[in-house]
């Protein structure tokens, strides 16, 4: 029998998918005890194979350590200079060694695992992340096949040709196979490819096995019902976002971005009377939902409101579906990936771009920049008093018309439509079958 090794998917997503790969392999990883408590399943955890290091592996881990931690320092320190912070010093002892030692301890434990226990094949979630990476990258070099699914959904990516610095940044996935879960995404990062030619990277379009939200809604009237929201109100929602910390730099202003930008949408909404009937949303992201920091979110947002004299939005940590089923237009900071759920829920949709999220764009991206601003089902706005303009005249009669036309069109193309998490994992297994044969 074959043998997976899960590194990183979130168990409490992947339930199904999980149960169709230990139905045909043999699966290693952690988070997978509801699937061990069945006998007629192979599950193991790593470490009950692993055991204990042996002092020759520790010797080399610690010097791999040592070396990391010195290239992080002087990473961390060009950031600190590069956002005009007095240089400090930084104790790698506190802050960076401990993490430097559980990743590279991560990679240690799965060599020493591959020598007990042979690996056929390497499943990741978001491979670019830290607690996927290490992993991936020990089995490349190991010579282990090495894929990784995808999570979200790539609909608003934007194309190469609109950017006057091609290659700005190289992609971010480590594993030898990307699945993605449409043709229309998998168009988009092969065109992105071609700018990193070394990168080797195959992509795939077996869908991504996790629901979006077309597959768990009723009637907009029932969604209005469980937020407790006036379905005859004009209903807008904001979708959180996540901003990938590649550096310091990038992360702070990131932040500081999305805080101006709430504050610029309440003071333009104020001089609109767009405000009488509207019901404004905010969805923030899971990292911002977590309960340790909820709270100070949710009550910067509602002051920051009622300092325009407005009411406050109603905020939300979970319940997407519901929030998105309910709103009559979405807006998103960024290009994020429930734009994917609100288009396949006919809603229209405007995103506002930090800067920092676009480089060195040519004027006419906004246009064509990516396929749903050419296929006209999203817009997109650079100010507060645009996003509000262009709401209202797009939740016109006419506008909602055009806007189910344009969708049917490109729902065809790229075959977009809503497909189950049981057939997209049945594909995944159907391809690993193929490639371990």
């Amino acid at each position: 029998m074959k043998t997976i090794y899960i590194n990183g998917l979130m168990p409490e997503r992947s339930q199904i998918l999980f149960k169709h790969l230990a139905d045909n392999f043999h699966i290693i990883g952690n988070g997978l005890d509801a699937l061990k408590s069945n006998p007629s399943l192979k599950v193991s955890n790593p470490f009950e194979i692993t055991g204990a290091m042996m002092g020759e592996d520790h010797n080399c881990l610690q010097n791999d350590i040592d070396r990391n931690v010195k290239v992080l320092e002087e990473n961390l320190q060009n950031d600190i200079q590069a956002l005009g912070f007095q240089t400090a010093k930084i104790d790698s002892q506190n802050s960076l060694r401990p993490k430097v030692t559980q990743l590279l301890k991560q990679a240690a434990y799965f060599r020493l695992l591959h020598k007990k226990h042979p690996i056929d094949l390497v499943l990741s979630g978001a491979d670019y992340g830290s607690h996927a990476r290490s992993i991936v990258r020990a089995a490349r070099d190991l010579g282990i096949i090495t894929m990784n699914l995808e999570h979200g959904f790539f609909f608003n990516q934007i194309r190469w040709e609109f950017s006057e610095v091609k290659g700005h940044m190289p992609m971010f996935f480590t594993s030898e196979f990307v699945n993605l879960d449409s043709p229309m995404e998998v168009e988009l990062f092969e065109e992105l490819l071609e700018n990193f030619p070394d990168q080797g990277t195959k992509f795939l379009g077996l869908g991504t096995p996790v629901d979006t939200v077309a597959g768990n809604v009723g009637t907009r009237n029932e969604s209005c019902l469980k937020l407790g929201i006036d379905p005859d109100k004009t209903v807008i929602s904001m979708m959180g976002r996540w901003i990938e910390a590649r550096s310091l730099n990038n992360l702070v202003r990131g932040q500081l971005n999305t805080i101006n930008l709430f504050e610029s949408l309440f003071a333009e909404l104020a001089k609109n009377d767009f405000k009488n009937n509207l019901e404004f949303l905010i969805k923030l992201h899971p990292a911002e939902a977590r309960p340790e920091v909820f709270a100070n979110i949710t009550s910067c947002l509602e002051n920051m409101a009622r300092k325009f004299n407005l009411t406050p939005p109603r905020i939300f940590g979970d319940q997407l579906p519901d929030v998105l089923n309910a709103s009559d237009l979405v807006g998103g900071i960024g290009f994020s990936s429930v734009l994917f759920d609100a288009f396949q829920l006919g809603k229209p949709t405007l995103v506002w771009t930090p800067p920092f999220l676009v480089p060195s764009p040519k004027p006419e991206w906004t246009q064509k920049g990516n396929i749903p601003l050419s296929a006209n089902v999203m817009k997109v706005v650079q100010n507060s008093g645009d996003f509000w303009n262009e709401a209202e005249q797009w939740l016109q009669p006419e506008g909602k018309i055009q806007l189910a036309e344009d969708i049917k069109t490109l729902t065809e193309k790229y075959q977009l439509q809503y497909v189950s998490v049981e057939e997209k994992s049945q594909n995944i297994v159907q391809w690993i079958h193929e490639q371990l044969a």
